[in-house]
């Protein structure tokens, strides 16, 4: 079924798809904003979302939205989705976030990996609006995360 959730927007949303979605959250940052300026943490929250974007467009990925500092990409193969996690956290363990983030301090990040069936449709009005992602996984997804430890990459069954 493809409705306009408004007049604006393009009539083919909402779509039921399955989709793998990552979610990669800065390990720490709330120690980060304790031992250092809210400049440096900006600048290392830039450099990491600037590593997390073009690693998942090398692999096909979609960065959904940024939130805080995290970000939830989505996929439509599920190898992508962990080839993303794995070169993320191989860069990150080479210092690649450290000379982007202007030398600031050496993060780690935590990702959690689901597949599952999605509905991609668009939320706000004519005014504003972005996309959409409503399905057990990606909520699941974020839950995870929570429970990975720093570095780690945990992915649901």
């Amino acid at each position: 079924m493809t409705t306009a959730v408004c007049p604006s927007m393009p009539a083919s949303f909402p779509t039921r798809r399955r989709l793998a979605t990552l979610v990669v959250d800065i390990a720490g940052s709330t120690s980060l904003l304790v031992h250092h300026p809210p400049e440096v943490v900006l600048s290392v929250v830039q450099g990491f979302m600037t590593l997390v974007t073009e690693v998942a467009s090398s692999h096909a990925g979609t960065v959904k939205d940024f939130e805080g500092d995290g970000a939830l990409i989505y996929f439509a193969s599920v190898k992508n989705a962990v080839r993303t996690a794995l070169a993320i956290r191989r860069q990150l363990a080479d210092g690649q976030c450290d000379l982007s983030c202007r030398n600031g301090p050496g993060i780690t990040a935590r990702m959690s990996i689901t597949v599952g069936e999605v509905v991609v449709g668009t939320v706000g009005s004519s005014r504003r609006h972005g996309v959409a992602l409503v399905g057990p996984s990606v909520n699941i997804g974020a839950r995870l995360l929570k429970h990975a430890p720093l570095g780690a990459i945990i992915a649901s069954g």
